[in-house]
């Protein structure tokens, strides 16, 4: 990670069998705390070209399917429940999902399904 606040995106299939590796809870055992899912769409990347990451086809191409790029961040394990400070500056236009908070001030929190949702952050 370039800086302590800084965030690790990881692109992955959400199509089964994909999506039973459960990235978000292994990412969680290592102390990251996810902060959104947002779908991909290779087309958004000028020159983007997957490759296969081992064997004899290693410079294979593969087709991409069903993704969504994961973003985590580091969990501070002394923090009380806040919102970590990256979410306020989210470049999406819709609710950011959070899953661990860290004593920031949050208005219109909705809690369903042991998810907050963050949709203003002062």
């Amino acid at each position: 990670m370039v800086s302590e606040d800084g965030e690790i995106h990881v692109t992955h299939k959400t199509a089964y069998p994909y999506s039973e590796w459960k990235i978000e809870e292994i990412a969680e055992e290592v102390g990251l705390c996810f902060v959104e899912e947002v779908p991909f769409h290779k087309w958004d990347y000028e020159g983007y070209c997957n490759k296969k990451g081992s064997g004899n086809n290693r410079s294979k191409s593969f087709p991409v399917g069903e993704c969504s790029t994961f973003k985590f961040m580091k969990k501070d394990p002394l923090a009380t429940p806040q919102v970590y400070d990256t979410i306020s500056s989210s470049s999406t236009s819709t609710p950011t999902y959070v899953k661990c908070l860290t004593d920031h001030k949050v208005s219109n929190l909705n809690i369903a399904d042991d998810e907050i949702r963050v949709s203003q952050i002062s």
